[in-house]
């Protein structure tokens, strides 16, 4: 059954527009029950790797007097059995499905499957409400399409994100004026700070340290500059903030203006106590042994470490052998290399 222009402009636009909100389809259910007189409406979606396994994502259910009657509906289809694209009636299906209500699978070319239904808990739909049903069906594998694409793109970004927190490095996507496109919460609470750097009023990054400044000015006035590899500077001193540009990732599509620079913003921190647990597993080390070494990586000597960590100088010595024995280090450069060069980075 072909769509009406009203269902093209009521049902389909909050269909493609509902996988932008969280959870998604809300609207789109609500005027789908009202279009079809449902006393309830719902959508599922199951997972391409996870078969078997429903989730329902959004509902939507009249208030009438016959709010128990709607409550107590089971349209919990069997829908993995269900032919794609079709619309099977309650009857047809039985089992203690509601017998005035209609079902149906669809499945994304990308994996997975999506199922609506939709009931009433006296009289049954209409013939037009089932071919309304079947005539969204191409219309909502792609919603699902759409939808799978932007959740996994979103748990790639916060994946992403989690690795850029635990590695403290932040970044901001630039155009050729210096206004920032884009940045992410390390350097959005950098900026916010207002000490290493801040946003004027037409969008643009300026750095308190001239030097830095400077370096950004040079690189906005010729871009080609990075291409003959990434440049440094310091943005701050007390704690150490070090900022490099490097020329910005491939890929921009016509919608998006194109960045002309990526600045990776990064805090010189210290010893983290955590840190500890990491060279423990690596490297069989006592906690002692542990805070010792990433103290000694950071750029105490073993008095001074030692020190901190209320030991001898002559235990502080004896922890430092034990340490070298373990990581297979030569001496204190080594050790440095090792630590900060590993996972400890994560930390």
């Amino acid at each position: 059954m072909a769509l009406t222009r009203t269902d093209e402009n009521e049902l389909l636009t909050a269909l493609y527009g509902g996988v932008f909100d969280t959870p998604p389809w809300g609207l789109f259910l609500t005027r789908l029950r009202a279009r079809t007189n449902a006393d309830i409406c719902r959508i599922r979606v199951r997972p391409g790797d996870a078969a078997g396994f429903w989730r329902e994502v959004q509902s939507a259910s009249a208030r009438t007097a016959d709010d128990k009657d709607v409550a107590e509906l089971n349209d919990l289809a069997p829908f993995a059995d269900l032919r794609p694209g079709r619309v099977y009636s309650g009857t047809e299906l039985g089992g203690g499905i509601a017998e005035h209500g209609r079902y149906m699978r669809v499945s994304a070319p990308n994996g997975g499957d999506v199922a609506v239904s939709m009931a009433r808990a006296r009289s049954d739909f209409t013939a037009g409400s089932a071919a309304l049903l079947s005539g969204l069906a191409s219309h909502l594998s792609i919603a699902l399409r759409t939808l799978i694409g932007l959740e996994r793109e979103r748990l790639r970004a916060n994946v992403a994100a989690l690795a850029h927190a635990r590695f403290a490095v932040g970044w901001l996507l630039l155009d050729d004026r210096g206004r920032i496109l884009d940045l992410d919460s390390v350097a959005a609470g950098m900026l916010a700070s207002g000490k290493a750097m801040r946003r004027v009023g037409d969008g643009r990054l300026r750095l308190i340290f001239p030097a830095a400044e400077a370096l950004l000015e040079k690189i906005l006035d010729r871009p080609d500059r990075l291409s003959r590899g990434a440049r440094a500077a310091w943005m701050d001193i007390d704690p150490p903030v070090q900022i490099i540009f490097m020329q910005p990732a491939a890929g921009t599509g016509p919608s998006l203006t194109a960045p002309a620079c990526l600045a990776l913003v990064r805090p010189i921190v210290g010893p983290v106590e955590k840190e500890w647990r990491l060279l423990a597993n690596l490297f069989h080390l006592t906690r002692r042994e542990s805070a010792l070494a990433l103290r000694i990586a950071h750029g105490e000597t073993i008095a001074e470490a030692g020190k901190a960590l209320g030991l001898t100088l002559e235990t502080a010595r004896n922890y430092s052998k034990r340490i070298y024995a373990k990581t297979g280090a030569r001496g204190q450069a080594d050790l440095v290399r090792f630590l900060m060069s590993g996972v400890t980075a994560f930390a």
